[in-house]
């Protein structure tokens, strides 16, 4: 009996443990001030993940604000500040759905002398961080504000760098730049840094790193500011006679970065750190006679490729050239290869170095083509895939493969409709081409609504998702509309193109989500 409940236990976690999918789990939500009738409401709006299409909709009337210059000025996880003429006021998403909303006016606009710093608030002659708890009764204890130590008074924001609930921010007044992290309430000076030609960058788009440097001063920060390091000397010791300010970046993607001082060698970045024969790690580290060829993202230096800094650096996996005269038009592809005219290359390493390869057999989709990252590649479960265009097709390449799976071809220029394709007669559409009634030179994309069929899969994968879409557009005779799995468009009656809008789409069409 105690190996069947065993058994049973175990069977039960494991489905558990199982992760369920959800439409909503991949929702964004967005908070927008609305005037309708002289009255200012608030406005919850659900996007799908292609952030275009709206998945849910509701508003709120906030009686006790005015609406003349309204605006929201700082939102979390857990209220909106909105300010107008007369006040600022802190809203409790918690209260959102309540039958009565929950609104504190937390200052005066006349009395905060400058522009807030998220919930920060320069009041009586002091900054002032706010501090809201929406459980207790009155607002009194609702409301606090702390006094934040060594703020300057006319601070002002270069930067901010969200992370999680809360925020830090690169700020500068006259004389110096400081950072501030909103959930400690602490204010660092980052010193020797000149306000007025102070500049920040991205070193690592993929973990957050950043630079900040003026003319003669260079600083490394990590991990949203926890981490800010003075790194001038790496430069200096080199030494580098050029000025910062001088930099030009060369990011072939998101985590590989060399910095040009446009005097005939690059710096190559690594965040791990380069260790050095005389002991130490640097992050920084320059190679003479090195140059950046756009826009393949490989480095030539002393006659061969390389293509990542820390390979520059220890001439790690030298790639000889190949025996071609174009190198300047090799681009590098998504998936680490390289495309020249129709041809396809590839980095193959030998035994103390590399070659780039020709890849046989496989088709590239021309040097003329665009890569189209599209809104409609986000959407749930009817996307638009990737795909090259060039003036008269369209090519869908499955980069795994490297083989084209599909081509459209058309005489007309391809015109882009937010989450859809015209040319010729036709529509491109949820991967589908279907004809299309409407007008090619006048129609335009409206917006597009979500209808939510099945949600979750309940639990373990035995219930299909099932989300469906209505696209609208317009064009010089009317309003059109497309419902997933349609074979073409519809005529909307008694609607004036005239009067509709991207700005007023989800009060014209939104109620009309639920009609197929």
């Amino acid at each position: 009996m105690k190996n069947i409940v065993l058994i049973f236990i175990f069977i039960f976690t494991a489905q558990l443990l199982k992760a369920s999918e959800c439409y909503h789990y991949h929702t964004g939500k967005k908070y927008e001030l609305e005037t309708v009738g002289g009255k200012l409401f608030l406005a919850l709006i659900t996007t799908d993940p292609n952030k275009i299409s709206i998945a849910g909709y509701s508003k709120i009337l906030l009686k006790d604000i005015l609406p003349a210059n309204s605006k929201i000025v700082a939102e979390t996880q857990d209220g909106v500040i909105v300010k107008n003429d007369v006040a600022y006021y802190y809203i409790p998403k918690s209260t959102f759905y309540d039958d009565k909303l929950l609104i504190d006016k937390i200052a005066e606009s006349s009395l905060t002398n400058y522009p807030q710093i998220g919930f920060t608030f320069f009041m009586d002659g002091f900054w002032k961080k706010l501090a809201y708890n929406p459980y207790y009764p009155t607002k009194a204890q609702r409301v606090k504000f702390t006094p934040v130590k060594n703020m300057p008074k006319n601070a002002t924001i270069m930067a901010s760098f969200p992370n999680g609930g809360t925020t830090t921010y690169l700020l500068k007044d006259k004389s110096k730049v400081y950072s501030y992290d909103e959930s400690s309430a602490e204010v660092t000076i980052i010193k020797n840094i000149t306000p007025s030609t102070a500049k920040i960058d991205t070193l690592n788009e993929s973990s957050d790193e950043f630079c900040i440097y003026d003319d003669n001063t260079f600083y490394l920060t990590r991990d949203n500011f926890r981490t800010v390091e003075n790194v001038t000397t790496q430069f200096k010791d080199r030494p580098l006679k050029q000025s910062f300010l001088k930099l030009k970046f060369h990011r072939p993607n998101s985590f590989r970065t060399y910095l040009d001082f446009q005097d005939g060698a690059l710096w190559s970045y690594v965040s791990a750190g380069i260790s050095l024969e005389q002991g130490g790690d640097v992050n920084f580290y320059q190679v003479e006679n090195s140059k950046y060829l756009e826009p393949s993202g490989l480095v030539l230096h002393k006659g061969f490729l390389y293509d990542d800094p820390w390979n520059l650096v220890y001439e790690n996996h030298p790639i000889d050239l190949p025996k071609l005269k174009n190198i300047k038009d090799f681009a590098l592809n998504e998936d680490g290869s390289y495309s020249v005219g129709k041809d396809i290359y590839k980095v193959r390493d030998l035994d103390g170095g590399s070659i780039l390869e020709k890849v046989e057999n496989i088709v590239a989709v021309g040097s003329d083509a665009v890569r189209t990252f599209n809104n409609a590649l986000w959407t749930y479960r009817h996307p638009i895939s990737m795909f090259f265009a060039t003036k008269n097709s369209i090519t869908f390449y499955n980069a795994e493969t490297q083989k084209i799976e599909k081509e459209i071809n058309f005489k007309s220029p391809l015109k882009n409709l937010i989450l859809a394709y015209a040319f010729d007669n036709k529509l491109l559409i949820e991967n589908e081409v279907i004809q299309s009634m409407a007008d090619y030179e006048s129609m335009e994309f409206l917006g597009s609504t979500v209808q939510v069929v099945s949600p979750c899969d309940g639990g373990r994968g035995q219930i299909e998702i099932v989300v469906n879409y209505d696209y609208y557009f317009k064009d010089k005779n009317g309003v059109y509309k497309y419902h997933t799995g349609n074979k073409g468009l519809v005529k909307l009656k008694d609607i004036n193109a005239l009067d509709c809008t991207q700005a007023n789409f989800i009060e014209t069409f939104w109620d009309k989500k639920k009609e197929n």
